[in-house]
């Protein structure tokens, strides 16, 4: 399990890989403190998140200049983590990289 949250307008407040799924949230700002232990204990939110399982996983891809980590799944959806921050960005990678090893990481 990790989590990340984020205070970045614009970035998703919380990136969360939790059971081999992977969640992304845009809470307010005062309920992601609330989530981030709710998460610690297991908790998954139910509102304002989206949960990704790893199987459904095609391929995740993390291009230099953007804002996001672009994941690939299903039949043809896509979805964007959207984090600002470079050096948590290219973090959040590859830990999904290191504990999806069965999936195309470009």
């Amino acid at each position: 399990m990790k989590i990340w949250s984020s205070f970045e307008k614009g970035d998703d407040k919380i990136v969360a890989y939790l059971n081999g799924t992977i969640y992304q949230g845009y809470p307010t700002i005062d309920e992601i403190d609330a989530i981030v232990f709710n998460f610690k204990m297991q908790e998954i939110p139910t509102k304002n998140f989206t949960a990704i399982p790893s199987h459904y996983l095609k391929q995740i891809s993390l291009d230099e200049g953007t804002n996001y980590i672009e994941i690939l799944f299903g039949l043809e959806s896509i979805e964007h983590l959207r984090i600002k921050d470079t050096v948590k960005k290219k973090e959040i990678f590859d830990y999904l990289k290191s504990n999806i090893p069965r999936q195309g990481f470009i």
